[in-house]
């Protein structure tokens, strides 16, 4: 380390890539209903140095505490790197899902087309989301899920709050 009084600072943050999340099960979200799942992601160390004496954090690095699959998301032409996860998709919570390198996302789908919305993956940008903590758990912010049909899209919004699950979380 430089010489001087810092700190080392360590805290949780999504990997540095987009994620390709595919559910253990595919599953059918019928025309006009919703479904909220949760899923864990592996978080990253980012670990800073920080002045005592008030200066700024410098970053040092960005650990994986789960090596992840690298994977392409788009077509030839117009596409980018991101990461690949195959996640247990689960639609209650339960104690089990809560692990200290894991973050919960509750990612709300709303099917508003008059079409059967079929679910088998979806990228999440999770690079720049934040993390949250409550009771020693980590969250992600809410992702909320819209299809509007095949012709009109899909809408992916992403609120920089906690999850209702987790209000209150820091």
């Amino acid at each position: 380390l430089p010489p001087g009084e810092r700190n080392v600072h360590l805290s949780p943050v999504f990997p540095d890539r987009p994620l390709v999340v595919k559910p253990e099960h595919a599953f059918t979200l019928m025309r006009r209903a919703s479904a909220r799942i949760f899923m864990r992601v592996p978080v990253w160390v980012r670990v800073d140095l920080q002045d005592r004496a008030g200066g700024g954090r410098i970053r040092l690095t960005e650990i994986p505490t789960v090596t992840l699959s690298g994977t392409w998301w788009g077509d030839v032409r117009d596409g980018e790197m991101a990461y690949w996860i195959v996640v247990k998709a689960r639609r209650k919570l339960t104690p089990d899902l809560f692990e200290p390198h894991l973050v919960v996302c509750a990612v709300q789908w709303d099917n508003l087309s008059e079409d059967d919305l079929q679910v088998e993956k979806l990228a999440l940008r999770v690079e720049h989301l934040s993390v949250y903590e409550k009771d020693g758990w980590l969250w992600g912010e809410e992702v909320r899920v819209e299809y509007h049909g095949e012709d009109d899209g899909t809408d992916i919004r992403m609120d920089d709050i906690p999850p209702p699950e987790a209000a209150g979380a820091r």
